[in-house]
């Protein structure tokens, strides 16, 4: 092999991984755009959770008074 050859499959090689680097990116940024996305529902039903217990809570208060 000669030494030309050897330059123009190490470019080769470095195209390739130029390549799978970006899909990559690609890739953790669907999943870091995912995990966003999934944070905001666990808070927003968190948030949720605590407006039915506060609700809750003053309908258990409501309803000892009277007794």
């Amino acid at each position: 092999m000669t030494v030309d050859e050897r330059l123009e499959k190490l470019a080769e090689m470095q195209a390739k991984n130029e390549a799978m680097q970006g899909k990559n990116e690609t890739i953790l940024a669907d999943v870091l755009d995912s995990i966003k996305r999934l944070e905001r529902i666990a808070l927003s039903h968190e948030v949720r959770l605590q407006d039915t217990e506060a609700a809750l809570a003053a309908l258990e208060g409501r309803m000892r008074k009277p007794q």
